[in-house]
């Protein structure tokens, strides 16, 4: 059957509109993992982790009618649509596609208003201002027929890689440093210790993740642009913010450290990149010692419930994380 997005560039393709999409691969997760004794807190079916696993029990989402007002209302935009190009990567958006019409290229990201996480539309939108190179500009936002619809800058690059001696790694860190400096605008964001309090061993480790800083918080390598042509040192570009939170300045430095592991870096290795942002090195040590904590626990909680390659490793580089914390 054709892509959610497929009606953007071809209307002939509406009469299969009746056909179920894919399932939703990354519903807020209702199952409990098994308790463990470092957790004090009942678990809560609003996952802290931009990726929670899907529920056993859900049922594929089915598109509404055909939409010939959308495609209309972004083609106000663009102009008529020539090509799309389907994007694989990213968990959080039915339509993710870049589109070229005679005027232009955009990544267009879209979720169905009634879909349970229609809100990230919502925050992305409302963050995007602030995010000056940060991230993708977003040119427009389309509301209409069922679907809300964001149209951004498409980027060139390439996925990040974060294996050791990759030539992205400083480019990352200088992204990181840029969003450190960044003001945190005064619009609703979830606060950090809001969502690791379910995870972290005592309830004062929450103490170390409150702040006032704005948090990207899902580094997955995915998430990052990188421009070999720009200048160097400002090369690199983050996508996603669905999952923008207010919180603790050293909390990105420290969400990437697990990325680092989960891409083969020593749990040593990864904290000396982290290292390289500045927030990072005066956070207190207990407190990027709870987070190691927290994180382990959701890890373990999320590959138990969906033990997939990638969920596994890492919930693999977390728990290394935490052990190296924890011995030294």
């Amino acid at each position: 059957m054709p892509p959610a997005w497929w009606w953007l560039v071809c209307p002939r393709i509406r009469a299969a509109r009746g056909q179920p999409l894919p399932a939703d691969n990354r519903p807020h997760r209702t199952a409990r993992a098994p308790e463990r004794s470092s957790i004090r807190h009942p678990r809560t079916t609003a996952h802290p982790h931009p990726h929670p696993p899907p529920r056993k029990s859900e049922t594929p989402w089915r598109p509404p009618a055909s939409p010939p007002a959308a495609r209309a209302a972004v083609e106000e935009h663009t102009g008529p649509l020539l090509a799309v190009e389907e994007s694989t990567e990213g968990f959080n958006s039915e339509i993710a596609a870049r589109t070229t019409s005679a005027t232009g290229t955009w990544h267009i990201k879209g979720l169905r208003t009634d879909h349970p996480r229609a809100w990230t539309q919502h925050r992305e939108a409302t963050v995007a201002p602030f995010l000056t190179n940060l991230a993708p500009t977003l040119h427009w936002r389309v509301e209409t027929a069922g679907w809300d619809l964001l149209g951004f800058e498409a980027l060139d690059g390439h996925h990040a890689n974060y294996a050791p001696n990759s030539p992205d790694l400083p480019e990352v860190a200088a992204l990181l440093r840029r969003l450190g400096e960044t003001p945190c605008p005064d619009i609703e964001l979830r606060q950090a210790e809001q969502r690791l309090e379910h995870y972290a061993a005592h309830p004062d480790d929450l103490r170390h993740f409150a702040g006032t800083h704005l948090l990207h918080t899902d580094l997955n390598n995915t998430n990052i642009l990188v421009n070999a042509h720009a200048p160097q040192g400002d090369q690199a570009r983050l996508v996603d913010w669905a999952w923008a939170t207010r919180g603790a300045a050293w909390l990105d430095a420290a969400y990437w450290t697990i990325w680092l592991i989960a891409a083969g870096h020593t749990p040593a290795s990864a904290e000396h990149w982290a290292a390289e942002i500045p927030a990072w090195r005066t956070a207190p040590p207990e407190g990027i010692t709870a987070f190691a904590t927290a994180n382990a626990n959701i890890w373990s909680d999320i590959s138990n419930a969906d033990p997939a390659p990638w969920t596994l490793r890492l919930a693999t580089a977390a728990n290394a994380w935490h052990v190296h914390r924890r011995t030294g």
